[in-house]
């Protein structure tokens, strides 16, 4: 199966977290039931890593965003610094 757009899968979650079914969510998000499906699974999967991570690290979710956020751009500076030093 093709990889669903995100924007698409956030509709999908949007959709659930109302309380529609599964019917109405494939409807509304213009998603085969298979991707509704898989789109839900990939959800689940990722709040149990998330409630893992709040209870293993006492922090909040904002807070782990917030890490993850800061990370990333740690990250994206040090490629940056890379690739300005290959480039010499």
């Amino acid at each position: 199966m093709a990889q669903m757009p995100s924007e698409k899968k956030l509709n999908v979650i949007n959709l659930y977290i109302k309380g529609l079914p599964k019917a109405e969510i494939s409807a509304g998000a213009n998603a085969s039931p298979d991707e509704v499906d898989a789109t839900l699974e990939e959800f689940v999967e990722a709040a149990k890593r998330l409630f893992v991570l709040e209870q293993e690290t006492g922090k909040t979710c904002t807070e782990i965003i917030a890490e993850v956020e800061e990370l990333s751009q740690q990250r994206d500076k040090l490629i940056g610094d890379l690739t300005n030093m290959e480039c010499m």
